[in-house]
């Protein structure tokens, strides 16, 4: 089983200080999309934004302007709704990309910590609740383990509440946010379920078995860059 809570961690160093990047394991669920979709996302285009779907091309001056932490905000908790001066749903020009690591949640009165599996997020998000069929892809992505909202190539871990205070309803579904695109080179697989037959598995406690694999030839493992931390 893909463990999407394995951190790895490399240090860079000048003379006044010295900077972690965190690798990050994450799933992503997407519906509907044939073996053809995810063969040109491995060979050509990673996994890029609705934005940069949309308009077909960008900049770096537009990649600029919308990498703030309003827009983020909106991607989080306004993602279908139309913001204000918008003639479009904000997420069909997001730059960012909803990725998911798992988490886990206390529950204080009833002495219980809960934990929220990657791989169910990814797979409720990529059979629409189980009721078509898709594909859950694995791959990591870069993070600082602080905010870093106007730099792409960084990821935002708004999971975990000492970097994001402010009150968000998913918070459970253990976000990881990437900007802009996942190059093709840090995702590894694609696993392809049906709805109906991987709601039956995980309801009878079996281990979801895919009905096909994809797998990237051009995959990078993290492990070839960095040592490894440690696993939560």
């Amino acid at each position: 089983m893909f463990h999407s809570l394995t951190l790895f961690k490399r240090r860079q160093s000048d003379v006044s200080s010295e900077v972690s990047v965190f690798f990050q394991y994450i799933l992503k669920g997407i519906p509907k999309i044939g073996s053809e979709k995810v063969e040109k996302i491995f060979s050509e285009t990673g996994l890029r934004c609705n934005w940069w779907r949309s308009a077909g091309s960008i900049t770096s001056e537009q990649i600029k302007a919308k990498l703030n932490s309003d827009n983020l905000y909106l991607h989080l908790e306004h993602y279908q709704e139309v913001p204000p001066g918008s003639d479009r749903a904000f997420c069909e020009d997001t730059p960012f990309i909803s990725t998911t690591a798992g988490t886990a949640v206390e529950d204080t009165a009833a002495g219980k910590l809960y934990v929220h599996d990657a791989f169910w997020e990814a797979a409720m998000f990529a059979t629409e609740r189980f009721n078509s069929d898709g594909w859950i892809f694995y791959g990591y992505v870069y993070v600082l383990g602080k905010p870093a909202i106007e730099l792409q190539e960084f990821a935002e871990e708004v999971r975990n509440f000492h970097l994001y205070a402010r009150f968000l309803r998913h918070r459970r579904e253990g976000e990881i946010t990437a900007k802009i695109e996942i190059p093709s080179v840090r995702l590894q697989r694609a696993e392809f379920y049906r709805g109906s037959k991987l709601s039956e598995q995980l309801m009878r406690g079996q281990r979801p078995k895919p009905v096909k694999v994809l797998l990237n030839d051009t995959y990078c493992p993290p492990e070839r860059y960095a040592n490894v931390l440690g696993r939560m």
